[in-house]
């Protein structure tokens, strides 16, 4: 991030940058311009029937009034309420992505 900051800073805008590894659903952020959330892989992880639950957390992504707000996840459907269904939605993905690697890739490859 520190290449951003500095590629942004040479076009004469200022620009502070925050890395915040968990965001606190009690805590907002200070605003002195604009505010980009970006969560890459990360929401997959919060059952929605748990505490700490991905309601919680989408809802504190949106206390924060992101002007910007980017999200990338799996295409897979790890919140099931049960560890089974879990399990199985898991299963397809990954075996998907095994099945398409013995496809493309020779057998004795690293």
């Amino acid at each position: 991030m520190k290449s951003l900051v500095e590629d942004v800073s040479s076009l004469g805008i200022a620009i502070e940058f925050h890395m915040i590894l968990e965001l606190d659903p009690k805590e907002s952020l200070k605003r002195n311009g604009i505010i980009i959330i970006n969560s890459v892989m990360h929401l997959h992880k919060y059952v929605k029937e748990t505490r700490g639950s991905l309601k919680a957390i989408l809802q504190a992504i949106k206390k924060q009034v992101p002007t910007l707000l980017t999200m990338v996840e799996q295409d897979a459907n790890y919140n099931e309420p049960f560890f089974l269904g879990r399990f199985l939605e898991s299963l397809h993905y990954y075996s998907t992505i095994f099945d398409s690697l013995e496809v493309s890739l020779p057998r004795h490859s690293p």
